[in-house]
């Protein structure tokens, strides 16, 4: 058997491209837009399939993965945060050792700085200890140089930040031999008409989206999909728990959840089996800016220029300037930074009727 290759791309021109920049290049100058495809062919033939709310499948997807690939090496993509930390704990549990366990700094002085003490804290200090394929990769400004200060960088690394964890495809540690498992953001969900719905927009997953032997972890695939169905059915669960039915017709859930209350962000993950690192704020010092624009962001574009390379800044903002001028049937989210989520599918999580997720846009409109 190959090693695993994830079905997420675009669609442009009726050509499949993994990267986002790439698809709007096959366009233009047309005005046509480009199409998000996400597992589409897992999740739209759900209908009939059985989810228990009390099965763990996130032992049963682990132990899946390492059967079905044992002939490669299979790597964790680890943040700190209770994504990764979760499948890191499943891992531990069924005696299942990782080759690597890749986690990237995001300052080049981490000991000094808030944000890389998460990726170190002492619980994961401790948790790693003896783990022989712990591998902790400090951000480099030269290597963040390299990849960026070229001439159209953004079609061999099209996430638009220095965010260092995006660039794994760059880095020489990357094997297309291998397989990377990366956690993903918790279950976005959507109530429409008195119905619940799980949706996915391709900008929630821009770091890892172009890396075509990376599997997500959270039912995102093909090997265990009811992972995916049965977090979303806990999370809404938990929101009818906490705050009632919703009473608008339209409400998107998750986007109301970022930057709120730490306990209330705790019992959020807790309530859809994820497993927060105790000593970690990563989970609680989230933000709902543009990482490039976030404090972590401002601060990396500090070092680039405290390290005499305000060059790689200026010649990248140019760069963004362009893909703004030149690709106009772009709706930004973050004008130059990150475009608006385009919807691949929309799920109905309890009958599990899938939706093009064009339908999102006819329902906005009947509001």
């Amino acid at each position: 058997m190959p090693v695993y290759q994830n079905e997420r791309f675009f669609l442009a021109n009726g050509k499949k491209f993994k990267n986002m920049w790439q698809a709007y290049e096959e366009v233009y100058p047309t005005s046509c837009d480009i199409e998000p495809i996400i597992e589409n062919s897992v999740f739209e033939n759900l209908k009939g399939l059985t989810v228990d709310l009390e099965r763990d499948y996130e032992s049963y997807t682990i132990k899946k993965v390492f059967e079905e690939y044992s002939d490669y090496k299979i790597n964790l993509m680890y943040s700190g945060g209770p994504d990764s930390h979760t499948i890191a704990v499943k891992a531990r549990e069924n005696n299942i050792q990782f080759d690597k366990t890749i986690t990237f700094g995001e300052s080049t002085d981490p000991q000094g700085n808030k944000f890389d003490k998460n990726l170190i804290t002492n619980d994961i200090k401790k948790f790693f200890k003896d783990d022989p394929g712990y591998t902790y990769i400090p951000n480099n400004l030269e290597w963040l140089e390299e990849i960026h200060y070229k001439k159209q960088w953004y079609l061999t690394s099209p996430e638009t930040g220095f965010y260092p964890a995006a660039k794994l495809l760059q880095h020489p540690i990357y094997s297309t031999d291998e397989l990377y498992i990366h956690g993903m953001e918790k279950p976005n969900l959507m109530y429409y008409d008195k119905q619940w719905y799980l949706y996915l927009t391709h900008t929630g997953m821009t770091q890892h989206f172009h890396i075509p032997n990376s599997l997500y972890f959270t039912g995102l695939n093909d090997i265990c999909p009811e992972l995916a169905v049965q977090q979303a059915r806990q999370a809404k669960n938990f929101y009818i728990k906490k705050f009632g039915t919703p009473e608008d017709k339209l409400k998107f859930i998750y986007s109301t959840m970022p930057g709120t209350d730490p306990v209330f962000i705790r019992e959020w993950n807790n309530a859809i089996g994820r497993v927060s690192v105790e000593d970690s704020e990563h989970d609680r010092d989230q933000t709902v800016t543009h990482h490039m624009i976030s404090d972590r962001g401002i601060q990396r574009l500090a070092q680039l220029r405290n390290a005499g390379k305000q060059h790689v800044i200026d010649d990248f903002f140019q760069s963004l300037k362009l893909l703004y001028d030149r690709h106009k049937q772009i709706d930004w989210k973050w004008p130059m930074l990150e475009p608006l989520g385009r919807i691949a599918w929309v799920l109905n999580i309890d009958t599990l009727e899938c939706f093009p997720g064009s339908v999102v846009g006819e329902w906005t409109n009947t509001q």
